[in-house]
């Protein structure tokens, strides 16, 4: 069988100035010893991954294992905080070089869709439906195999009303949007959160989606655009003068403390507590929540695994304190560790409560935004946490892609399935076609319109 030149080997895409780099840099078997092996060795090695015996240097003989490191090495999320790190280029040489060996040793056979195939395909991705006249002519006349002409017929796509489908059955699901509608809340409390604002903060998120969609812009820009839609109810929740009706109009924010989805209402609400809660008994944001949020869907990394039993219930927690505040005070014993891994994540959010509104403070008290991530990286408040993150694109564009790859595969419910390893060097492959065409969600979704049909 010959490879789909889309999958062939990765080594082929690595630029002559990384691969110079690489030359000169350790090879993954001795960053390894030096960084991972004290941690993953013995009979109970840290994430269940045995390191001090595997061969860094021949990843493919276990590709499980390896692709959880080259997860983790990506989203800098190991070693874990305090402990001694690689510096930027070891860590880039490292990835680099796992993934050509797992990419060499894993190529996709040919077995490739019929045009029929992919056309169905793009419109069951897009419009969760069957394909219209123009797109089957497409598949007739064998253009969907040329990816510029495909690119195109995508933008199409894209711009049409249709594809308010991948909103409603794919991001919906991805960012939790569904859960809003069972979100349980204090109303005694928050009086306010009636059912018109439960649906505006979910509205907002899926106009804000579908105009990135229509536009064709990047999806690095989900976190940084400038602007949203709010209706009168949703504005004024915001504090945010000038709109009336309930008609949606898009609107520019006045300050970057908003942008993206990072300062909407639908997922700060989600990943809070707006209700008496375990351990603290009144509303509260949580660490937990929102770091947890972060850490899988910006950044594909699951979180530390609790210690059972942890923390009992007669645990001295301290209450009436904010949520954040408490995680930061917990000991070292047995709690730091975990928290210090993904908690920090949610600090630079701290400025919005529960419902997604500014505060300045906690009552009379200041408000502490400020956070380290596990490799020391340190930030100040939401702009500065989006600042920090996007330094790991590469982190946030494989974790959306796995979860477009599954959903193009399966549908909503493979969403929810681990990426399988023999899978992620078809996923890499579909970046790099995807970086080719300036990385717009046209040339994400072409890309994995063409993956092989066999592809589980």
């Amino acid at each position: 069988m010959r490879c789909l030149p889309a999958f062939g080997l990765a080594l082929a895409s690595i630029p002559t100035a990384l691969l110079a780099q690489n030359a000169a840099a350790p090879p993954p078997s001795a960053v390894v010893k030096m960084h991972c092996a004290s941690c993953h060795s013995g009979p109970v090695p840290k994430g269940g991954v045995l390191l001090d015996s595997a061969d860094a240097d021949q990843p493919f003989k276990d590709p499980d294992a390896w692709e959880r490191v080259v997860r983790q090495l990506r989203a800098r999320t190991m070693p874990t905080a305090g402990a001694p790190r690689p510096d930027h280029q070891t860590y880039e040489s490292t990835i680099a070089a796992l993934t050509a060996s797992l990419d060499r040793t894993r190529l996709a056979r040919d077995v490739s869709l019929t045009d029929t195939e992919l056309a169905k395909r793009l419109s069951g991705m897009l419009w969760n439906g069957e394909p219209d006249q123009p797109l089957r002519d497409a598949a007739a006349q064998g253009t969907l195999r040329d990816i510029e002409a495909r690119r195109t017929l995508v933008r199409r796509m894209l711009a049409d009303s249709r594809s308010a489908a991948l909103v409603t059955e794919f991001f919906n699901t991805w960012l939790a949007l569904d859960e809003l509608t069972t979100l349980k809340v204090d109303r005694d409390r928050f009086p306010e959160f009636d059912d018109d604002l439960r649906g505006a903060m979910r509205r907002e998120t899926e106009l804000f989606v579908e105009s990135q969609l229509r536009d064709n812009r990047s999806p690095l820009d989900l976190w940084t655009a400038d602007y949203t839609f709010l209706n009168e109810r949703l504005a004024r929740h915001y504090g945010i003068a000038g709109v009336s009706g309930a008609d949606y109009r898009r609107v520019t924010w006045p300050g970057t403390e908003r942008a993206g989805l990072l300062g909407q209402g639908s997922i700060l609400a989600l990943t809070s507590y707006p209700f008496d809660a375990y351990p603290v008994d009144m509303p509260t944001t949580s660490p937990a929540q929102r770091g947890r949020w972060i850490l899988t869907r910006l950044m594909g990394v699951n979180p530390p695994t609790p210690i059972p039993g942890m923390p009992s219930a007669d645990y001295p927690f301290r209450k009436h304190i904010p949520s954040v505040t408490l995680s930061k005070a917990l000991p070292a014993a047995p709690c730091g560790a975990c928290h210090q891994a993904f908690f920090p994540l949610s600090y630079g959010l701290e400025h919005f409560d529960v419902l997604g509104r500014w505060r300045a403070n906690y009552g009379t008290d200041a408000i502490d935004a400020s956070g380290t991530l596990v490799d020391g990286t340190t930030f100040n408040g939401p702009v500065e946490l989006r600042q920090r993150l996007l330094e790991r694109p590469d982190a946030f564009l494989t974790a959306l892609t796995e979860k477009l790859v599954a959903y193009a595969i399966g549908g909503k419910l493979a969403m929810a399935e681990p990426t399988p390893a023999s899978r992620m060097p078809a996923i890499r492959a579909v970046l790099r076609e995807a970086e080719n065409g300036n990385l717009s969600w046209s040339s994400l979704i072409a890309a994995i319109a063409s993956m092989p049909a066999d592809l589980q």
